[in-house]
């Protein structure tokens, strides 16, 4: 109750983020969370978090691993909201297979991976009232995409 669930195919050609910003856009979406059921990237990125040398922040991100040839997404999981500013922000999660057979998890940073030929398979899961805002968080010292009352812009 209190949600609408889509299933939806993100094209080829753009970006995780281009694309799921757009698809979203065009329904009128702008809070949302994609659980992915298979896709393909032509270009594959992914990073892992390790513990910040400096120990300021909970966490920091390695460099993006990238997939030569790209890779298959197995399964996956984004979370779509707004910053402070209003503009949208797509934090991600993602196995991926590459074409040798090699599994790896973490971290799809959006704006540079693409999507492959046959496109990605999700699940959109939309909470009517509710979404996703950028909020500093206490305990990581990192802002965070957080629940947040919100209204549908369509």
């Amino acid at each position: 109750p209190g949600a609408e669930l889509f299933r939806m195919t993100l094209p080829a050609g753009g970006t995780l983020f281009s694309t799921i910003v757009s698809e979203l856009s065009k329904r009128g979406i702008d809070h949302g969370n994609l659980s992915f059921v298979e896709g393909e990237l032509v270009i594959a990125k992914c990073q892992t978090g390790h513990p910040d040398p400096k120990k300021e922040i909970a966490a920091v991100y390695g460099d993006p691993v990238e997939f030569m040839g790209g890779a298959d997404i197995l399964a996956g999981h984004a979370t779509f909201g707004r910053k402070s500013d209003g503009s949208p922000i797509i934090h991600c999660h993602g196995v991926l297979i590459d074409r040798e057979g090699r599994l790896f998890g973490g971290h799809l940073p959006t704006d540079l991976c693409v999507i492959g030929p046959r496109g990605v398979s999700a699940y959109l899961l939309v909470p009517q009232d509710s979404g996703f805002s950028v909020r500093p968080d206490p305990e990581t010292h990192v802002s965070l995409l957080q629940p947040a009352n919100t209204e549908r812009t369509a």
